[in-house]
């Protein structure tokens, strides 16, 4: 739509398909969505967004326009900056690029239903993963399941007061769930090849950073949602 979006359905059953929404948002960004039916309309006031308003300040999100080229079931869009996502409609499949052909992330599954979302995509073997708040139990967060729900832990290891989905891989991309309910990450557990969000009781809003290093994927959420006053 106006070169700024690109919708698509999953079928994921004979009567249940997952309505989706891929556009570019600047800063190496992709921002993917999902809603729960054809007639829905998006949700867009995430938690980034919400924190603006409650804040006072400007909405943070933003569009840029992308190109589209087409070959077969691949489709391959190309930002202003060069970096690229590329969907498989054959056997649903998106992966992200940087502008300097570095693969950044590769998206493998995408379901929203009544119960909430949740989303997969691959690991490479060696890669480490970082992030989601405060932790007390090691930097790389890889093979681990965490509960995204703050609590009053009493030094407990798995949980913590400020939690913030956002995870930084050694690759130097990054993603950011751009939603506030209880989630659950499963970063290399159940299938160490592979990472998996699931959000409790809420449509999908995840940005996906095609950056080559961690502080490009710092500086690109920090522009989204926000930076600490002097």
């Amino acid at each position: 739509e106006d070169g700024k979006y690109v919708d698509f359905a999953l079928q994921n059953s004979e009567t249940i398909f997952t309505y989706a929404r891929l556009s570019f948002t600047g800063n190496s960004g992709w921002r993917l969505q999902t809603k729960y039916s054809k007639e829905s309309a998006y949700d867009d006031f995430g938690a980034a967004q919400r924190l603006a308003y409650s804040l006072n300040e400007e909405d943070p999100s933003g569009l840029e326009e992308f190109s589209v080229s087409t070959e077969g079931d691949i489709y391959t869009l190309t930002s202003s900056d060069g970096s690229r996502a590329v969907m498989n409609t054959a056997a649903f499949r998106i992966d992200f690029y940087t502008p300097s052909e570095k693969l950044s992330a590769s998206i493998t599954d995408l379901s929203s239903y009544a119960g909430g979302s949740s989303i997969k995509g691959e690991l490479e073997e060696d890669e480490a993963l970082f992030g989601t708040g405060e932790r007390f139990n090691g930097a790389n967060q890889r093979g681990k399941v965490i509960d995204m729900y703050s609590k009053d832990t009493w030094s407990s290891a798995s949980a913590c007061y400020m939690v913030i989905p956002l995870i930084s891989s050694s690759r130097g991309s990054g993603l950011f769930i751009n939603r506030y309910e209880r989630m659950t990450l499963d970063l290399g557990r159940e299938d160490k090849n592979a990472w998996k969000a699931i959000v409790e009781g809420a449509p999908l809003d995840i940005y996906i950073y095609t950056t080559e290093q961690i502080s490009d994927v710092i500086k690109a959420y920090s522009d989204l949602t926000g930076y600490a006053s002097m």
